[in-house]
Parts: C-alpha cells; structure tokens; sequence
C-alpha cells in the first residue's frame, strides 16, 4: 500500500511559533511516542502530537488539530466526522501554504479519505476562513 503523502519544506520558527501560541490560547500540548496510526489528536483543550515529525509536518498536524480546537467544540459543531475532518485539514493547508510548506498534496490525499469535494469545502469556507485567520494571525504576532 502506497505511503501518504507528506508535508515538505522548511517552517523555520513558525512551527515553535504556531505551538506557543496554542499554548497561549490555553490549550496544553503534549508529546506522545504512540497515538494509534495517529499523528495528532484534540481532545477539548488538550492536544497530542507524535513525537519524530519533520518540523512541516509538526506545523501542518499543530494547524489541523488547533482548528479542530477552534471549530469543533462549540455547538455548531459538525455532526458529520467527515466534515470536521475536512474543515480541519483545509484550515491546515492553508497555513502550510501561508508558511511556504508544500502540503498540496498531502492535503489532497488526506482530503480524499473524507470524501472532501467542491461541494464539501464551499459549504464549510466560512468556517475554514475564520479558523484560518485566527491561527494565521497567531503565528504572524507570535513568531
């Protein structure tokens, strides 16, 4: 089975930028040598990322799970997993890119095995906007 693809480039401070300012927001991050097949999760102010990732990758799963932060915990939260995967992960590819990260596709791939369309993504821009700006911002005043 092919390997996915995988966020490439160099962040340089960005990545210890994005996390400071997770952890400014009050959310605690946490190394973890085994998330079951995962490389990040987010449990409601609580975010876990797998030790060994390349510093893009960091700042590509730090992005995808502080947007799940940031849009899923809320009552208009999503109740299709498929879209709050697909929100997260755009808000994701617009930071890599926003950094200089190749994470097209890597995003694409991941995108894909939540059957994220069109369609999909039109629905959620707004959400996807929002998110964006807050950790785009974030990373700009922190770092």
């Amino acid at each position: 089975m092919p390997e996915a693809a995988e966020a490439s480039g160099d962040p340089g401070s960005k990545t210890a930028a994005l996390r400071a300012a997770i952890v400014a927001s009050g959310i605690v991050v946490e190394s973890s040598d085994d998330l079951d097949g995962a490389r990040g999760t987010s449990a409601g102010g609580r975010i876990q990322i797998l030790n060994g990732l390349s510093p893009a990758e960091e700042l590509v799963v730090l992005a995808h799970e502080w947007a799940h932060e940031l849009l899923h915990r809320a009552d208009d939260r999503p109740a299709s997993r498929d879209t709050r995967e697909l929100e997260a992960e755009a808000v994701a590819f617009v930071i890599g890119e926003a950094v200089g990260l190749e994470v097209s596709q890597a995003s694409k791939d991941y995108l894909h095995l939540y059957h994220g369309d069109r369609e999909a993504l039109t629905q959620s821009l707004d959400r996807i906007q929002r998110a964006s700006s807050v950790i785009l911002t974030a990373v700009s005043t922190a770092g």
